[in-house]
């Protein structure tokens, strides 16, 4: 089962486009030093963007092009179920083995934005993931697409 009112689709398609901006944007003003320039060579910031990319296309796709009859057919379906696995991949290794290394250097809790990080390793993926569980029809991809 899942919701086919395109309102709260579109609604809800903006606010995970919202959700990493802001994150991103959080993360990258509190982000200084010498190694600054590096912050675009995070995996997390990396998939943040590919998200924002993504969600912003498939906004685009639905106002262009609405719904007729039946439900939309999810644009590019592999790269959604990437995204999918990099945001669990994002949210385990953030909690498993970066979060309890920031309490061990005092380098890190200079330029540690606890606010930034909830919002793209924790909120970004679970809203993702329930995007996906809520909104797209299931069995239309296969098991190895998100490994492509």
């Amino acid at each position: 089962m899942y919701i086919k009112t395109i309102y709260i689709t579109i609604c809800y398609k903006f606010i995970i486009v919202l959700l990493p901006l802001c994150g991103t944007l959080l993360y990258v003003r509190s982000f200084t030093g010498p190694y600054h320039n590096l912050l675009w060579l995070y995996f997390s910031i990396q998939v943040t963007l590919v998200i924002i990319a993504y969600y912003l296309f498939a906004i685009y796709r639905l106002l262009k092009q609405p719904p007729t009859g039946s439900w939309y057919v999810t644009p590019y379906p592999r790269l959604k179920a990437a995204l999918v696995f990099c945001g669990l991949l994002m949210l385990l290794i953030y909690h498993f083995i970066l979060l309890p290394n920031y309490a061990e250097t005092q380098e890190t809790r200079t330029i540690y934005n606890p606010v930034a990080s909830i919002i793209i390793h924790d909120i970004v993926p679970l809203f993702i993931m329930a995007e996906w569980l809520i909104f797209d029809p299931k069995g239309k991809i296969c098991r190895t697409d998100p490994l492509l």
